[in-house]
């Protein structure tokens, strides 16, 4: 009997724990999920400070108008000006520099004309307390969250973390991955194939999708034989977090070694009602999960938009752990058999924003998916879809 697609999305997700925390400095931190929220230590900014380059001046000395001022010294960032100015005097100030002792506003270059001669300047502004300084703490004050639990931390918050003399930081730590490569006839691209070969295709996608969510993958080969599986699947299973092997999950008896040699383990072989990758494995070999792909590269890639990524992404701390869908409209009618399953059709934007099919959908081929910007799931009982729909859409290649 076939599962439901959401029944098996949702045994799959109650089988996942969020994974461990470490700390890591902050080069090893992109794209990695904040375990608990970050607090400074520190006002931002540290100081109050020019936002100008600029003069420093006292706005009491304007009381009568402009004149001209004594230039007394300079703040430079880094180097701030030690002096404190008294009345008629000023010091020249450059962008992010401390603020003097004794001013309160700042006046722009561009409002000034310089006397190097007789070391004065006069100014076509009269100045307002507060003109031009970036006020102590204004931005954020000592004690405040910097980022919350849960943030997926990018390039900009790198930068803000760092602002925030924030030198590393805990996170989720994600799940080390290896790829199970069985299957006779499969071989290298790198070869030629011979009679009744097939290149491998699935996976250098697969790695590449894992390596994209952050994960530790690498690529382990065993023989198609129940015995050499299982010896493979128990050396594994205590030395990563997560096995995940394609094809060998169908109905071929004796024939799929994979799928013989999985139920020795935990894992439930079944059918879910999804088209293409009805084929499936689930469960746990020792301490790893384990996830049986269906062996045609569609079916793959279907497959591991379903299942695999909402897993990885709630190990890793990602919420939620299903991917947000995109709205959009159909630019074309779209129409499924009632076969009883959720069928996943790849799609594309047209240049009209609207969304068609990339082409029918081949299990045995990956290429009509490469060629597609989404997928669209149409329910089992949803066989029509009329041009001019909106519908959700689950981006591909993120």
């Amino acid at each position: 009997m076939m599962i439901p697609f959401a029944d098996m999305r949702d045994r799959v997700l109650e089988g996942v724990s969020v994974g461990p925390v470490n700390r890591v400095d902050l080069a090893d931190a992109d794209r990695r999920i904040l375990s608990g929220d970050v607090v400074t230590r520190y006002d931002f900014p540290l100081f109050d400070n020019s936002a100008m380059d600029g003069f420093a001046v006292r706005s009491a000395d304007f009381d009568g108008g402009p004149r001209r001022f004594r230039v007394v010294g300079v703040s430079s960032a880094g180097h701030p000006f030690d002096g404190e100015l008294g009345p008629g005097e000023v010091a020249r100030i450059l962008t992010g520099a401390p603020t003097v002792v004794g001013c309160d506003s700042v006046i722009p270059v561009e409002a000034s004309t310089f006397d190097p001669v007789n070391g004065t300047v006069e100014f076509t502004a009269i100045p307002s307390p507060g003109d031009h300084i970036r006020r102590r703490g204004e931005i954020l004050e000592s004690g405040s969250l910097v980022l919350a639990s849960g943030t997926v931390i990018n390039p900009g918050y790198l930068g803000v973390l760092a602002a925030h003399g924030i030198a590393a930081v805990d996170v989720v730590s994600p799940p080390t991955v290896a790829i199970l490569s069985t299957g006779d006839e499969l071989v290298s691209s790198k070869v030629e194939p011979g009679p009744g070969q097939i290149f491998e295709s699935n996976i250098v996608v697969v790695e590449t999708l894992l390596n994209r969510l952050g994960c530790a993958t690498r690529v382990v080969h065993a023989r198609d034989d129940r015995e050499s599986i299982e010896a493979t699947l128990s050396e594994l299973s205590s030395s990563v977090d997560i096995i995940i092997s394609t094809g060998g999950v169908s109905m071929g008896g004796d024939y799929d070694a994979l799928r013989n040699a999985a139920v020795d383990f935990d894992v439930e072989v079944v059918q879910v009602a999804m088209k293409p990758a009805k084929p499936f494995a689930f469960g746990r070999v020792g301490d790893a999960l384990f996830f049986g792909l269906p062996g045609n590269p569609g079916s793959v890639l279907v497959s591991f938009e379903s299942f695999v990524r909402p897993a990885v992404r709630k190990w890793s701390g990602i919420a939620p752990s299903i991917p947000a869908t995109v709205r959009g409209v159909t630019g074309t009618d779209l129409s499924h058999a009632d076969d009883g399953k959720a069928h996943f059709i790849p799609m594309q934007r047209g240049a009209d924003g609207s969304w068609v099919t990339a082409g029918a959908i081949r299990s045995h081929s990956i290429d009509s998916i490469a060629d597609a910007d989404a997928l669209l799931r149409m329910e089992a009982d949803q066989l029509f879809v009329s041009s001019g729909t909106e519908v959700e859409l689950s981006p591909l290649w993120d």
